[in-house]
């Protein structure tokens, strides 16, 4: 579990890089900039998208959920760092809602490296061309390579951002952040420099 929270946070991290410095590249326009991907409404709460999953609770008062239990896609409401846990989403192994003042501004989701071409073809439809795209091999440590193709699309609000080959191996990445998750990511990191400063 902390595996996947530290992936999910990497993957967060390298998407806002990412967009932010395309952003100042280049303003292209984008007719398909989207309101809601993956179902979920960017700028809402996550409750405008999708119901909680069923809960229950253990005997000492745990928090257990049901969601394998359920077919729709639900979301955990527990606290989290990272944001909401989003289950039951087709194509998708997970997905983490980040929220700045309980609205959705960030999306960050893994599928398997078996359906990268089938999410790189849906995302082409949807949203166009993309504006960026790269390709490079990659190798593991046992020496497997695989060719990862990055996609990106940038708009006023929202850029997203696909790698077929994330950072486990046989898993590609989707990220979608908008501008208001960059100011406060960025808000974030300098007022951890001012502390650490204030350390000394």
């Amino acid at each position: 579990m902390k595996l996947k929270a530290q992936v999910r946070a990497l993957l967060l991290a390298l998407a806002v890089g990412a967009v932010a410095a395309a952003a100042q590249m280049s303003a292209v326009p984008w007719p398909q900039e989207p309101e809601t991907v993956l179902g979920i409404k960017l700028g809402q709460p996550l409750k405008a998208s999708m119901k909680i999953c069923p809960r229950i609770f253990d005997a000492l008062g745990n928090y257990l959920s049901e969601w394998p239990t359920v077919k729709y896609p639900c979301f955990d409401d527990v606290d989290s760092p990272l944001g909401l846990v989003v289950h039951n989403i087709a194509g998708f192994t997970s997905v983490t809602v980040a929220l700045v003042d309980g609205k959705v501004r960030a999306i960050s989701a893994s599928f398997l490296g078996t359906d990268a071409d089938t999410i790189e073809s849906a995302l082409v439809e949807k949203f166009g061309t993309p504006h960026f795209s790269t390709t490079a091999e990659v190798r593991n440590l046992a020496g497997a390579t695989r060719t990862n193709r990055g996609l990106s699309w940038i708009g006023h609000e929202v850029g997203i951002q696909f790698q077929s080959v994330g950072p486990k191996f046989f898993e590609g990445t989707l990220a979608v952040v908008t501008q208001t998750y960059i100011a406060r990511t960025q808000k974030d990191k300098a007022d951890r420099e001012a502390q650490i400063r204030k350390s000394f």
